[in-house]
């Protein structure tokens, strides 16, 4: 029994020591590009930043008018009406500056809300590629960390594109 169990090691020894591995590699941009809800994406968000800075521009446009109608009239203001004038434009300007906050923040989120659920789809189907395929390690090389990759490096792109049902 003990011989037949070390015979079976020596013959199985050679054939997984010749037995390769398994590497492949993708482009998350590439997979991204290629998905028909970025499109989606890139329309939400670029709505988004229409109407903030349609706000914006109309808070501009009202402020230099103000700033305009003060520089015109303040020789002939009262030196109180003159500091409300110029207190108002203060205002305005700390009110724009802060839209311009705002809009930059909500931009920010809700192109994370938007693109992470894409992101995950992405990753669910990289992964999904690699165990029905026996990759022991597939790279991204959107990731600037691989410095290299061999022509026996197996592009899975087109796996994964097949598993998002994308041409």
């Amino acid at each position: 029994m003990l011989k037949k169990i070390i015979v079976l090691v020596l013959c199985v020894a050679p054939i997984m020591a010749f037995a390769q591995n398994k590497f492949g590699h993708v482009n998350s941009q590439d997979v991204y590009n290629a998905m028909p809800e970025k499109a989606t994406v890139e329309k939400t968000l670029q709505d988004l930043a229409t109407n903030y800075e349609n706000e914006i521009n109309k808070m501009r446009d009202e402020y230099n008018k103000r700033v305009k109608e003060f520089v015109d009239k303040k020789d002939s203001m009262p030196q109180s009406i003159l500091q409300a004038r110029q207190s108002e434009i203060v205002e305005m300007e700390q009110r724009i500056s802060t839209l311009n906050q705002t809009a930059q923040n909500d931009l920010q989120k809700k192109q994370q809300e938007l693109v992470q659920p894409i992101v995950d789809k992405i990753k669910k189907a990289i992964n999904d590629v690699g165990l029905e395929n026996g990759f022991i390690y597939i790279f991204d090389l959107q990731v600037p960390a691989i410095l290299y990759h061999s022509d026996q490096s197996v592009d899975v792109l087109p796996l994964v594109k097949k598993k998002l049902n994308i041409k």
